[in-house]
């Protein structure tokens, strides 16, 4: 059976990004080179909630023995804000220098929990680091705005996948060209789950190809 969460992006090389100028903020955010809070925005599917995880895993040492399971924006309440303090206090016990949350589409947080992430932020901010993701940054006032890092993660066509596809392909076994993965991805519109599609589409092509 083909994993596909086998191939999730592990390492910011793994990752694909529109430009090396992304790539380059996204590691010097993982690498704890710089330590503001981020917001990453574009289309689904473009590896926003994968960047998050990349950063908060290399920041935190793949966070074994602490929570950095993301919050989710349509379900944060009051209370979440004393867990984060308390995520942040597990994190520095574990000599994490930055402690990282994530919020995954931090948009749909009601507006009266987003006045007050606000608030938070100004009071314990410094304290560690909230990485939001979104498609839709420009439901976000533009004082919370401020207090972010706002990152474009765009749709990228679907060739820029092909050398990630080739190498899970590879992976699991199979010799494969760029141009057959290319034919397999000529409909896709250019995101991570396209790419983990088409790998699985071919993998098991070609699985049934040689079975006897």
């Amino acid at each position: 059976m083909f994993d596909a969460k086998k191939y999730e992006p592990k390492t910011v090389d793994d990752l694909v990004f529109a430009d090396s100028k992304t790539r380059q903020r996204i590691t010097d955010y993982a690498n704890g080179d710089r330590g503001g809070h981020i917001v990453l925005h574009g289309p689904k599917g473009t590896g926003k909630s994968s960047a998050a995880r990349v950063i908060s895993e290399t920041r935190t040492n793949g966070g074994v023995g602490i929570s950095t399971k993301p919050y989710e924006g349509s379900g944060f309440r009051q209370p979440d804000f004393d867990k984060i303090l308390t995520d942040w206090s597990w994190q520095h016990l574990d000599s994490v220098k930055q402690p990282v949350t994530i919020i995954n589409e931090i948009d749909l947080l009601e507006p009266a929990m987003l006045e007050k992430l606000k608030s938070f932020m100004d009071q314990y901010g410094k304290h560690g680091q909230i990485i939001g993701t979104t498609n839709h940054e420009h439901k976000l006032s533009p004082a919370l705005q401020d207090r972010f890092d706002i990152i474009e993660m765009p749709a990228l066509p679907a060739d820029a996948f092909v050398p990630r596809v080739c190498e899970i392909v590879q992976a699991e076994g199979y010799a494969v060209s760029e141009d057959e993965v290319m034919a397999v991805m000529s409909s896709a519109t250019g995101s991570w789950r396209d790419a983990l599609s088409a790998a699985e589409d071919i993998v098991l092509a070609k699985g049934r190809h040689t079975k006897p």
